[in-house]
């Protein structure tokens, strides 16, 4: 193993990650108990914090308590959850600094809120990507804490929590604490803390104990646990709880199987935390940690804590901000009823009904596609569709919009004709019903293909007439949700413009395909003759 080029950060009062202040200095803070009352908030005895109701953070769920035995053991911000019996995703929205360092924290308690004594499983999710699983184990007081050292791209971050079928999601409660952004620096991705060993109780002043070893003339020694596909940081936090006399002194090195670990002699000072951390991860392995005094220590090491993180890779781009601002206020002007939560198009099986979204593995995902059909839309147009200038197709069919179609529409540039027959009316007299379509002064392609007609057309309008047809196909089965098969594809019904442009026509056998199927099973239908393209 090589050598390990280290370096030592101070950092004062008490550990780097808590950045501990005094209880009136929380301006900064974000401190949400779910499932309190909305519009109440309190402060914890034991820490002073100040704690929010979350519904100003979310519109789902519901909230729950504890079993009332529960709560004398365990501090107020537990006593309360939101718990999540619908839907497959839902996400708190908080606004947060850009660019800030923040250490994120989920806490979970069951505690048996719902009376049946089943431990659930459910994913917790960062925006779009995944953050880790959360497992309920051993009894319904087993309370779950997940960390994060996080520095947001973005002024919101989104914490989700995911139905994965083990058991309804629920949280407790959800903190932000900003931190010093040149504290846990690392060269790629954020820190999920893996374990945290306290050899000291902390308060808001300094280390108040620390640990030494059994034998004064000994090491202190501690292992890393081998994960193989694992990056570990590792922090040692040090202090000098008390003032050494004259004719005492206290100094210490720190190996790592067997070779040093920080290139020097560490000397703590008198309640001042010192912070030894790598700039580099670990990688996956067995390591042992020793710390041993120098030959000239009348004292032995101590050491007040440990922290080890592992490095987490949050590799999927949240949608592009501008698509992200004017879709929640399409969402908002018209009241959507649908299941909205989260980022709208990330992760891609999560995202939003009735959205297509690109995705080219580099560049934010972008809005292509809004189908807003049979949505119970009222008023006009909204504005905020422009706003979403990649947009391909639009779908606003089958609701009780007014006024005319508005002239920014014309200004989307990407936003091309769907090539599907507008439905006019119908018509129903006796045992007579029909359907009225808008005019196609050509009529259908057929009659143009037919023997009897003179007019022949030539090689360039036949492909565009294919071309139009199938971006009609291509609408039907990846611009809607829940895809559409047409099943009677033929030339009578496919409709030809005054300038020879190609649109579908009747839908009469047309068939959704479900969203979590691969495939649908159906009869044979359409004419006899043709077998559908598709």
């Amino acid at each position: 193993m090589g050598r390990f080029k280290h370096f030592i950060a101070a950092l004062f009062g008490g550990l780097a990650l808590i950045l501990l202040v005094h209880a009136q200095d929380q301006s900064d803070f974000i401190s949400i108990d779910c499932g309190l009352q909305a519009n109440w908030s309190y402060t914890e005895p034991s820490t002073s914090i100040n704690y929010i109701s979350d519904a100003a953070f979310i519109d789902t769920g519901v909230s729950k308590k504890i079993s009332s035995e529960f709560e004398g053991d365990f501090q107020q911000p537990t006593w309360t959850l939101r718990s999540f019996p619908e839907g497959i995703r839902n996400c708190y929205s908080i606004n947060v600094t850009q660019g800030q360092k923040y250490l994120i924290r989920a806490t979970f308690l069951y505690g048996n809120y719902d009376g049946q004594n089943l431990l659930p499983q459910f994913d917790l999710h960062l925006g779009p990507n995944m953050w880790d699983t959360v497992k309920i184990e051993n009894n319904v007081s087993y309370v779950v804490l997940m960390e994060l050292i996080h520095v947001p791209s973005l002024n919101y971050l989104q914490v989700c929590l995911v139905n994965t079928g083990l058991g309804t999601p629920f949280i407790s409660a959800i903190e932000f604490r900003p931190l010093n952004n040149r504290a846990y620096v690392t060269s790629v991705g954020s820190l999920a803390l893996f374990a945290r060993y306290d050899l000291g109780s902390v308060n808001n002043k300094s280390y108040s104990t620390a640990a030494t070893p059994i034998n004064e003339s000994g090491p202190l020694e501690f292992y890393l646990p081998p994960e193989a596909n694992s990056k570990y940081y590792v922090y040692m936090h040090f202090a000098e709880l008390v003032k050494l006399k004259a004719n005492q002194s206290r100094s210490f090195n720190i190996t790592l199987n067997g070779e040093l670990w920080y290139d020097g002699t560490v000397v703590p000072s008198y309640l001042f935390t010192n912070t030894l951390f790598s700039p580099s991860a670990l990688t996956g392995g067995n390591y042992v940690f020793s710390i041993f005094k120098t030959e000239n220590s009348t004292l032995p090491p101590i050491i007040n804590a440990i922290e080890i993180y592992t490095v987490k890779h949050f590799p999927q781009s949240e949608t592009d901000k501008q698509d992200v601002v004017a879709i929640t206020n399409i969402k908002s002007k018209y009241g959507v009823e649908r299941n909205w939560q989260g980022d709208p198009c990330a992760p891609q099986a999560y995202s939003w009904e009735g959205l297509n979204c690109s995705y080219d593995g580099y560049n934010p995902p972008r809005i292509i596609s809004l189908n807003l059909s049979s949505s119970g839309l009222t008023g006009e147009i909204s504005a905020y569709i422009s706003n979403l200038v990649m947009l391909q197709y639009l779908d606003l069919s089958n609701n009780s919009l007014t006024g005319s179609v508005p002239d920014f529409l014309s200004q989307l540039k990407y936003l091309r004709v769907l090539n599907l027959t507008t439905l006019v009316g119908y018509y129903y007299e006796g045992a007579n019903m029909g359907l009225i379509y808008e005019y196609m002064a050509n009529g259908d392609l057929e009659a143009h293909l037919s023997g009897e007609n003179t007019n022949i057309l030539s090689w360039e309008a036949r492909l565009q007439i294919a071309m139009d047809a199938s971006q009609g196909l291509e609408y039907l089965h990846h611009g809607c949700k829940p895809p559409i098969i047409h099943r009677d594809v033929k030339s009578t019904n496919i409709l030809l413009n005054e300038k020879f442009r190609a649109k579908l026509a009747d839908f009469g056998l047309s068939k959704t395909l479900p969203t979590d199927d691969t495939h649908l099973s159906t009869v044979v239908a359409g004419t006899p003759g043709y077998l559908d393209p598709e």
